[in-house]
């Protein structure tokens, strides 16, 4: 008699009428083949799954792997790759962890006591396919300057690098809420990699956010200023006495409004043709700013203007005599009801050249009495 399943069992036999019972127990035989147990689903690239490991007797009953040696390995793959961690005794059997790598076809082959005469082998095949995107923005460098456009790249790839085609996929790019510069961007053009028109406009950091089905990336550049195109005067005051100071500056800017560093050897400023300032003084570098000393000397409207090469920039300033103050009139209090004591002064007004004019105005004496 045969037995085949493990497990218990009850034998009875029976002669006229008279039986008799024998229990038993069929256990495992000897190791005579291993198997993998585990999904054959795709895998994705970063995705991990466990297979285990599982001895088998000639009738294929479970046996028990304790002692046994056993190694796990990735071969005969299409290209695909996985990483293989974790293996340990588990119940009966042995199991090990695999995490999806590089796309294309793996197949797994457990084998016990490799190379010796009773090697054991078994096999398991399946395809890791592209895992979750991890998006990537690509710029030429870390400074734009204002009024220069960059086309910047995002891409995706997966978890073990292979890149994913992003052509049928819908890319956003945009500047981040911590960003303190500001840039121009333009419509993005797909691809396997798609691409965006970024122009720099005003200077300072900026942080782009690259988008895509709920996942986004972040790369940093800054904003630096552009070419000089024009130059702008300041006066520290409209209007000024004369002998005193007024500060001109001086500054350049580039096409966006950024601030462009000039050279106080290259600036010359004027204030007027007819000696209104004098003196004025050179120019002075104050960081990337010029500034000129110029000091009020004749009355009148005067323009100050600033130039570098074929650049000018004007700014108009008065200059004013001091005003006159002449010296304090009193009054003495009355000492009776018709008598008043009055000090004036004689100086307030120039008394020549002035009482005929105001004889003009007013005639002296006093109108006849009507009869």
């Amino acid at each position: 008699m045969l037995f085949r399943s493990e497990g218990t069992g009850l034998l009875t036999a029976t002669i006229d009428g008279t039986s008799a019972t024998l229990a038993f127990t069929v256990t495992p035989g000897a190791l005579a083949a291993i198997r993998l147990d585990g999904s054959r689903a795709d895998l994705t690239s970063g995705g991990t799954r466990t297979f285990t490991v599982v001895g088998l007797d000639a009738a294929g009953n479970v046996v028990d792997l304790a002692g046994e040696t056993i190694t796990v390995a990735a071969g005969d793959s299409d290209s695909g790759s996985v990483a293989i961690s974790g293996l340990a005794s588990a119940g009966l059997g042995v199991a090990f962890d695999v995490t999806g790598g590089s796309r294309g076809s793996v197949l797994l082959t457990a084998t016990r006591d490799p190379g010796a005469a009773g090697e054991l082998t078994a096999t398991a095949g399946f395809d890791v396919i592209p895992g979750d995107p991890i998006l990537a923005i690509s710029l030429a460098a870390g400074e734009l300057t204002s009024g220069t456009t960059w086309t910047v790249g995002v891409s995706a790839a997966d978890a073990a690098g292979d890149s994913i085609d992003l052509t049928n996929a819908t890319v956003g790019l945009a500047a981040g809420g911590t960003s303190v510069g500001t840039v121009a961007i333009g419509t993005g053009v797909p691809g396997t990699s798609w691409t965006f028109p970024v122009l720099g406009v005003t200077e300072g950091s900026v942080v782009l956010v690259a988008t895509l089905d709920g996942r986004s990336a972040e790369a940093g550049l800054t904003v630096v200023p552009g070419t000089l195109d024009r130059i702008t005067i300041a006066a520290s005051a409209t209007s000024i006495v004369v002998g005193s100071e007024l500060i001109l500056t001086v500054a350049g800017l580039d096409g966006a409004g950024n601030r462009v560093a000039l050279d106080a050897a290259t600036v010359s400023v004027t204030c007027g043709d007819t000696g209104g300032f004098d003196p004025v003084g050179a120019p002075t570098q104050s960081g990337a700013l010029v500034t000129v000393t110029a000091q009020g000397a004749v009355a009148g409207d005067y323009a100050c203007t600033a130039s570098l090469g074929s650049m000018t920039a004007s700014t108009s300033v008065s200059v004013t005599e001091p005003l006159s103050v002449g010296p304090t009139r009193t009054t003495s209090a009355p000492t009776s009801s018709r008598s008043r004591t009055s000090t004036r002064s004689a100086s307030a007004l120039s008394v020549t050249g002035s009482v005929a004019a105001l004889a003009a105005v007013f005639p002296v004496g006093r109108p006849a009495l009507a009869p």
